[in-house]
Parts: structure tokens; sequence; C-alpha cells
């Protein structure tokens, strides 16, 4: 991946965010809300199966967690545990683990 491109993917990344943070509004006033962004990209990974970026977007999102920005997957992501396709200690994991 080159830079202009990863620049791209950042730019897009952030207007995400931003978007994102834009309160919500009521009628009792506006509701601010937040959101964790992860992102894996193929050509940056080297890899484009499908479960394994999943799997490397959500723990770079939960790495991002209650910290109001995007954070990108890395290699070492994709090795995190799963059960039955979802990352160990996610809350329900252990449940589809009892259901296989």
């Amino acid at each position: 991946m080159n830079l202009t491109h990863a620049n791209a993917i950042e730019q897009h990344l952030q207007e995400l965010v931003d978007a994102l943070h834009e309160p919500v509004p009521t009628q009792a006033g506006p509701l601010p809300v937040a959101a964790s962004v992860g992102t894996a990209v193929p050509d940056y990974l080297g890899i484009h199966a499908l479960p394994a970026l999943l799997r490397g977007a959500d723990v770079s999102m939960y790495r991002t967690n209650h910290s109001g920005q995007y954070g990108w997957a890395e290699i070492e992501d994709l090795k995190t545990p799963t059960v039955n396709g979802r990352r160990a200690g996610r809350r329900g994991a252990a449940l589809l683990e009892r259901a296989a």
C-alpha cells in the first residue's frame, strides 16, 4: 500500500469517526454519541480472507475503544484466538462455544 492510498484511507476513517461523533438532535436537546472504529486493510496486511480481516478489524476496534479514534489492524491481530469466529473474551463468545 502506498503512502497516498494510506493517507486517503486515514482521511476517510477520520471523516467516519467525526460523523459518528455528531450529536443526535432530540426533543430534550442534543444527545452526544461516540463510536469506536476498527479497520483491516487487505493490501496493508497482505491477506484477503474475510474472516481474518473481520477478526483484525474487531481487535483493532476494541483496542481503540473509548479513545474516540480509529484503529488499524496489525498482522498480530489476525492471530487472536477465536471461538466460532468471534474473538475469545468477547461477550457472548462463551455461549457460542457451548452451543457448538
